[in-house]
Order: structure tokens, then C-alpha cells, then sequence
């Protein structure tokens, strides 16, 4: 969100400046917000409640780095959070754009808060998810890795889960994955 402060409102600042410029900019950053807000309402109405009910699950095993997390799980917290962050940045810069720099403030303080409320739950679900592919948890300190760490957490995380129970626990898709992962051996 400092980027957009920092790049973005300066520049819609200063070609605000310009004699009839003004309006036309205005209607395509609204056309835009409109379509991110329509695209955002789509996007939540479509995966709702599971959506929902997964990210507050995820929320609820607050500081658990123990047992497994499916692929599911974990991209629909990441597309909660990312949900989340993005409409809260959206609202920082509006609120910059307008000149309410104490709301600008506001928000951008939420969305620290919000940020640091919402570290454990995701290291555990990384940690959980690493576990679901038959992984050390510690494996997590692949992102600390400059460069490369990122994409190799993004690799991992991809990865199919390792079907049946393993020495992290049972399998959290239940009985019918361990009859798939039979019916896959023969």
C-alpha cells in the first residue's frame, strides 16, 4: 500500500493538474474500481461460504503447526487474504486520492494490525500444509531463501498431498482418499 502512495497518487496527481484531464482519469479509475469490486463480489459470492468457513477454520487453529492442510484449504486462505489486502489498499488509495490522509492512516493501520493478526494462522497453515505433503514443517525456512525462497515455498505448496495417513496424521480428505489412492495402486 506504501507503493501506491508513494508512486501511484502523485502521479494521479500531478496529470490532475492538467486542463481536461481531470475528468477523463476519474472515469477510468472508476471504471477500474468497478470492475475489481464486481470481479471481488463475483468471486465471494461464488465460493461464499465454503470460502468463508474455510478462513475462519483457518483462523480458529490459530497458532497449530501440527497436522495436515490440503491444497484447497490453503490457496482459498491465500484468495481470502489476498481479497482482504487488496481491497483494503483500494481503500487506502481512495481515501489518499480524496486528500483524507487521516483515514489513509486509518486504514493503513488496520491493515498492519490485520497483517500481524494474521501471521500465525498462516505460518501454521504453511507448516500444515507442508505436512500434507509429507514434509517437515521447518521446510517453511525456504522462503527466507533471497531470490528463489518464494518460488520454492510456491512449488512445494502446489504439490499434490501425500495420500493416506502419514507420520503428520491421517488424511484430512478422509476415507475417500485413501480408497482412491487403493484403487490408483491396482
Amino acid at each position: 500500500c506504501a507503493a501506491y502512495a508513494t508512486y501511484i497518487v502523485p502521479i494521479y496527481m500531478s496529470i490532475a493538474k492538467w486542463p481536461g484531464v481531470l475528468v477523463p482519469i476519474d472515469i477510468i479509475i472508476g471504471g477500474l474500481l468497478s470492475l475489481v469490486t464486481s470481479t471481488l463480489v463475483v468471486a465471494v459470492a461464488q465460493w461464499g461460504r465454503g470460502m468463508i468457513s474455510n478462513y475462519v477454520g483457518v483462523l480458529r487453529k490459530y497458532a497449530v503447526f501440527s497436522g495436515r492442510a490440503t491444497r484447497t484449504e490453503y490457496w482459498l486462505f491465500v484468495l481470502a487474504q489476498i481479497i482482504i489486502q487488496v481491497a483494503l489498499s483500494i481503500l487506502a488509495t481512495i481515501a489518499l486520492v480524496a486528500g483524507l490522509v487521516w483515514f489513509a492512516s486509518l486504514i493503513l493501520a488496520i491493515f498492519s494490525l490485520y497483517l500481524l493478526g494474521t501471521l500465525l494462522p498462516g505460518l501454521g497453515l504453511t507448516v500444515r500444509r507442508f505436512h500434507d505433503g509429507g514434509y517437515s514443517g521447518w521446510m517453511i525456512l525456504l522462503a527466507l531463501i533471497p531470490g528463489i525462497g518464494g518460488i520454492i515455498l510456491l512449488i512445494f505448496m502446489v504439490l499434490p498431498s501425500e495420500r493416506g495417513a502419514n507420520r503428520h496424521g491421517p488424511d484430512p480428505r478422509g476415507a475417500g482418499a485413501q480408497e482412491g489412492a487403493q484403487a490408483e495402486a491396482q
